[in-house]
């Protein structure tokens, strides 16, 4: 049976005249949700360098979770590996270790008190990750176009199985030599690489290279281009 967390009537709300469809229940697993409201999750920048949830990022869900009137309420993605290569932008939480959880609680607890139901992404941004790190990781080494990124690190299916890379640079116990030596190149190649930072929209770290000018231009026209349906 499914277990229902808070109790909502809506019979005075405009909107549940209007919409009557989006203020019925629905069961998603195991839990009965009083309406079909979501804040989805998304990036707040509000949590420190280290990982760990602020007063302000509790704070800032706190309020979204007025919004959605006893709907679902995520906060952001948080990233899941040590080393951050899936770190997807600056500010982000972390879910690695069990350390995260006691601030990881406070927003769901600051939800639960708007009588919403709390969740949270669980986020690995792969090659458009590594936001403070040399190098990201990802499935394969194709880099991404835009050079505001990283290099990659390609993940061998025992790298996935074994998770982030250890101190030593080796993805896991069983890497080859010949691959710790192709992951050292590619880093010391990425670290060679001139960059830029502008800040750019929203708190995102835009870096550039100094060199080649008839790419940059085609960067910027593109980018041009992408404003228009922003």
């Amino acid at each position: 049976m499914a277990k229902t967390l808070f109790e909502w009537d809506y019979s005075d709300y405009p909107g549940a005249k209007t919409y009557p469809h989006l203020f019925k229940p629905i069961q998603i697993g195991n839990l009965m949700i009083p309406n079909r409201i979501k804040y989805a999750a998304t990036e707040d920048n509000l949590n420190g360098h280290d990982g760990f949830v602020t007063d302000a990022g509790v704070e800032y869900m706190r309020q979204r979770a007025i919004g959605v009137v006893g709907g679902l309420c995520y906060m952001q993605g948080v990233y899941m590996d040590e080393k951050r290569q899936g770190q997807g932008y600056i500010g982000q939480a972390a879910a690695w270790d069990d350390k995260f959880i006691p601030g990881l609680k406070r927003i769901a607890d600051a939800i639960h008190e708007q009588k919403a139901v709390a969740g949270f992404q669980l986020m690995d941004c792969g090659r458009v990750g590594a936001v403070e790190t040399d190098y990201c990781h990802g499935p394969s080494a194709v880099p991404q176009r835009l050079r505001i990124f990283k290099p990659v690190e390609e993940m061998s299916n025992a790298d996935v199985k074994q998770g982030p890379a250890r101190e030593d640079g080796r993805a896991n116990p069983d890497e080859s030599p010949q691959r710790s030596n192709q992951r050292r190149r590619r880093n010391e190649v990425g670290q060679r690489r001139p960059y830029t930072v502008v800040a750019a929209g929203q708190v995102v770290p835009h870096l550039m290279r100094e060199q080649d000018q008839q790419q940059r231009e085609r960067e910027r026209q593109a980018f041009q281009q992408l404003r228009r349906f922003a």
